[in-house]
């Protein structure tokens, strides 16, 4: 949208028009407005343009000396509207950094996952090979739980941290639980597995925290954008 104000020097209500202009440019940033000083360049006045100060509004003529502000604040509406969705439709770095924080939450505690998964696998049959390669994987997630846990702690509450206080609470919560579940691990998968119930607790209660805290954060403000 595009807003031109047409102005003269010997005009007694232009400084009225200066201070409109002023406000619309304070209001309504993606407004494109442009003033034209007639006695400087008088080629810029267009044939609809015969008094000051004139408004022209896209194009079109909108007011023929100053407009009521409300008026003109009405017309420029629509604009602010536009501009208001396309903000929120932009790329946001907090719910991505909250999402893949809940990723690495579960990759912390993959180890704990595998061990649970292999124990459900026992009665059903299935290859050495495939449960050795499991519990390997399971090895190997164990050893980077700590710099896993503590990279998506850290994107949790870079990304909930204006979210709320409740999702933030609930991630945190989680991510300590989820840490206190892994403590409480087996030195290494082992076959069979023997996962403990106390592990199997704190890492289902914290899973369900920190999906909490995705729902109330991430969902929420998914939800915002999407119905306004």
């Amino acid at each position: 949208m595009r807003l031109e104000v047409f102005l003269a020097p010997h005009c007694t209500t232009c400084r009225e028009a200066l201070h409109l202009v002023e406000r619309v440019r304070r209001d309504f940033p993606t407004v494109e407005v442009r003033i034209h000083d007639l006695e400087a360049a008088p080629d810029a006045r267009p044939h609809e343009v015969f008094a000051v100060p004139t408004y022209l509004l896209d194009g079109r003529v909108f007011s023929i000396g100053n407009p009521d502000a409300q008026a003109l604040a009405a017309a420029l509406s629509p604009c602010m509207a536009v501009a208001d969705r396309c903000i929120s439709r932009r790329f946001d770095g907090s719910r991505v950094a909250a999402i893949l924080g809940g990723i690495l939450a579960v990759l912390s505690c993959g180890s704990l996952l595998t061990t649970l998964g292999l124990a459900a696998l026992q009665p059903i049959p299935v290859t050495p090979v495939v449960l050795r390669g499991l519990a390997a994987v399971g090895h190997w997630l164990q050893n980077v739980a700590t710099p896993l846990w503590v990279s998506s702690l850290v994107l949790l509450v870079a990304g909930l941290a204006r979210r709320g206080r409740w999702p933030l609470i609930l991630a945190v919560g989680g991510s300590i639980l989820l840490h206190a579940s892994m403590l409480d691990l087996l030195a290494a998968p082992s076959l069979p597995p023997v996962p403990r119930p106390a592990a199997t607790v704190l890492l289902l209660t914290g899973l369900a925290a920190i999906g909490e805290a995705l729902l109330l954060g991430v969902a929420r403000r998914s939800t915002e954008v999407l119905f306004g």
